[in-house]
């Protein structure tokens, strides 16, 4: 396991990551958000549980938040350990809550 965790394979509709999720700029809104996952949140490469499920970020960490979804469903976040860095997950309040830090 790396810093975000890692799983199993599956579908990897990456020609739909365009069209449905977005990367939000360092200097834009999201560049300071931090969540607090509440449980286990699975870890996807892309905006869906369609996405190859890449591992999970264990409760109780805060993993920093580099983009949202357009439609506001799943956060972006840095995942060093895959190719391109960057990981999606749920934005569900269920899973994922505001963190002070």
């Amino acid at each position: 396991r790396g810093n975000c965790g890692a799983g199993s394979t599956g579908a990897d509709p990456s020609a739909g990551a365009a069209r449905t999720s977005r990367n939000v700029p360092a200097d834009e809104a999201f560049a300071w958000l931090s969540v607090h996952t509440q449980v286990e949140a699975e870890l996807h490469a892309g905006t869906g549980s369609a996405f190859e499920l890449l591992g999970a970020v264990p409760a109780d960490k805060i993993p920093h938040v580099v983009g949202i979804s357009a439609d506001g469903q799943w956060y972006r976040i840095q995942c060093s350990e895959y190719p391109n860095g960057l990981c999606w997950i749920p934005a569900d309040p269920a899973v994922t809550g505001p963190s002070d830090g």
